[in-house]
């Protein structure tokens, strides 16, 4: 258009080649009695070319309370990508009372749909073959990161009968082999009454689709509201509580999502990542291909130009820093508002007690920032990354490499604001599979940073 030892690619050899940069020559007599000598500054601005790598962002689309995914699709820019959701399933009720004799009529899951992706046009509506399996084990917590699902956590024989074909435009309904059925009937009351012991009995469900055909392109990825989502048994039994009672039919609901869903995905797309300068960066969604910034050879730009310009990095405030990502016009126009990325940040992984997550830049929130917004008149991305680009700055080269921090990938995110208070969060956008295209460094029209600094200076 996850993680990977660290390279870096060289730095072009004239200085001249990474970076352009004017002065502004202030009149240093101009308020001379009113400003301490500290403070007396030189202002300027300089253009730096913005060193970006190609690089998977690992262990995206894991755990996740709301939705499940699963899909494929196959594109020329990346290969193949593959989505596939494991998750438990539990009574809604506690206290059923099966009676005797239960017999299996009916048993199918009813999963809502939340939305899907595609890459193109012609691929609305496929027809895609869903698949549905008995894990064996139930989906755990502490499974976090993505691809934890193996080959040996799951029974390679469908449950569900015959074929079940989905077009992606409506709720999807999975019947299931009324074996299974009979199964969950034999489940003890202890079991039944208690989510935790239902779940450890009884295991998950893993769902996958078919990719498309070897040598074809599409596919789409399917997003299901998991919590919302449930598998129904309709059976017929012998009422037990009261002698004389006729057989009768009732159904059994249990729910899907429980503890989570565990969203799980594959791309081929790794086997391109590079550290080499690109003339053209394809960007992949969700966890795919990102462009990546090397943050050692952003430091080393940056250190460069202070030692050339002869500055104390000490003394050096970044007023703004704005980085730009121009793209070309593809062939069909339509593609940059149906399948590009509308918004490319910064965004870092930060770490908490037992988790990593990935957050765009907090420079997001600074006043003005157009936080990476496509400028479809223009034909580039921008947004504000000022204070990170200080911190760079001041920072020990070896902090810079070992802080995780400084590790950023371009990322498509998205906006909320709150009803309640009318603030605005941003977040990663992981639930969309988008295809887009930005210039790259070797590109004549390269994406650059320029920067807008002061320097205090001694009288």
């Amino acid at each position: 258009m996850q993680f990977k030892a660290f390279f870096r690619y060289l730095i072009l050899p004239a200085a001249a080649s990474l970076l352009t940069y004017s002065c502004i020559t202030v009149d240093k007599t101009l308020g001379d009695s009113n400003v301490s000598n500290d403070y007396l500054m030189q202002v300027g601005t300089a253009k730096f070319h913005l060193p970006l790598q190609t690089k998977i962002a690992d262990s995206l689309q894991a755990l996740n309370a709301s939705y499940g995914y699963f899909g494929a699709v196959r594109t020329k820019e990346f290969g193949l990508a593959n989505f596939t959701c494991a998750t438990n399933f539990s009574p809604v009720y506690t206290g059923m009372n099966l009676g005797k004799d239960a017999v299996v009529k009916k048993i199918y899951i009813s999963m809502l749909l939340s939305g899907n992706s595609i890459t193109d046009k012609s691929q609305e509506g496929i027809t895609q073959n869903v698949h549905v399996y008995r894990m064996n084990k139930y989906v755990d917590t502490t499974d976090k990161y993505n691809n934890m699902v193996t080959s040996s956590d799951y029974i390679h024989t469908q449950i569900n009968t015959g074929s079940t074909i989905y077009t992606g435009t409506d709720s999807l309904t999975i019947y299931l082999d009324k074996n299974f059925g009979a199964e969950i009937l034999k489940a003890t009351d202890e079991q039944l009454d208690s989510t935790t012991k239902f779940v450890k009995a009884y295991k998950g469900l893993y769902f996958t689709c078919d990719p498309p055909a070897a040598g074809a392109y599409g596919g789409r990825v399917n997003k299901f509201a998991v919590s919302t989502s449930y598998l129904y048994i309709i059976m017929n039994f012998q009422p037990t509580w009261k002698s004389g009672l006729a057989r009768k039919d009732t159904t059994l609901i249990f729910a899907l999502g429980v503890d989570y869903a565990q969203n799980e995905s594959t791309y081929q797309s790794k086997a391109l990542e590079s550290v080499t300068p690109q003339q053209y960066i394809d960007i992949e969604g969700m966890g795919g291909l990102k462009p990546y910034i090397d943050p050692l050879v952003l430091k080393d730009t940056l250190d460069n130009w202070v030692a050339k310009m002869g500055y104390d990095k000490k003394r050096i405030l970044i007023s703004r820093a704005t980085y730009y990502l121009p793209y070309e016009l593809p062939t069909d126009e339509s593609r940059i508002t149906n399948y590009y990325q509308q918004y490319l940040y910064p965004c870092n992984k930060v770490a908490d007690t037992t988790s990593y997550y990935y957050y765009p830049l907090s420079d997001v929130y600074s006043t003005s920032n157009t936080a990476g917004t496509i400028n479809r008149s223009l034909y580039y991305y921008s947004g504000q990354m000022s204070s990170t680009l200080q911190k760079i700055i001041n920072a020990d080269r070896s902090t810079i490499a070992s802080d995780k921090k400084y590790k950023m990938w371009l990322m498509p995110i998205v906006s909320t604001t709150s009803s309640y208070s009318s603030s605005t969060t941003f977040s990663l956008d992981a639930t969309t599979y988008s295809i887009g295209q930005i210039n790259g460094p070797a590109n004549t029209n390269y994406p650059y940073i320029e920067i807008v600094y002061a320097v205090l200076k001694d009288k």
